[in-house]
Order: C-alpha cells, then structure tokens, then sequence
C-alpha cells in the first residue's frame, strides 16, 4: 500500500474512534473539554438558552434559532407573547 492509503487508514481509524467517543459521551483524547464546564449546574441547558440569544452567522447557533422557529418557540429576536405558547410548543415536542 502507498503511504497515501495508509494516511487513509490512519485517518479513517482516528474518525472511527472521535466518533465512538462522542457517541458513548466521552471526550476524544486530543480535544479541549473545558472541563471547567462541568463544575457548573445544568451548564448544558444555560449555553443553549445563551447561544440562542447570541447568534452567529454560519454556525451552531444558526441551527439552535432555526430549530425554536421550527417549533414555534420564542427566539432572541422574538419574546415569548405569553407562557401559554410556549407550552403548547414544548408539548409537541413530547
């Protein structure tokens, strides 16, 4: 094999284990946890709530404020009119 399959190989074999680890919830070796992050309570759900109020062009949180519009949920540029709404909305999602 020329050593641009085995760079294939090589690479392929890395993809197979990120993607095992990120899917089994565990980070990567060589990838930047933040492990700071899991000091925090419920950080998860505080950054998606901050990442739809900060949106970016081409990015994640095109696809968080995509998604609220799918669902009819609130988004930064668009407050909540009334909680009733926004629970007819969480429960189609159930």
């Amino acid at each position: 094999m020329d050593s641009r399959g085995a760079v294939r190989d090589q690479l392929a074999a890395r993809q197979r284990e990120v993607l095992d680890d990120l899917l089994a919830g565990r980070t990567p070796p060589g990838f930047d946890a933040a492990p700071e992050l899991d000091l925090l309570p419920d950080w998860r759900a505080h950054f998606h709530t901050w990442a739809a109020q900060h949106p970016q062009q081409g990015c994640a949180h095109d696809d968080v404020r995509d998604f609220l519009t799918t669902i009819g949920a609130p988004t930064a540029t668009e407050p909540a009119t009334e909680s009733a709404d926004a629970e007819a909305n969480t429960s189609r999602l159930r």
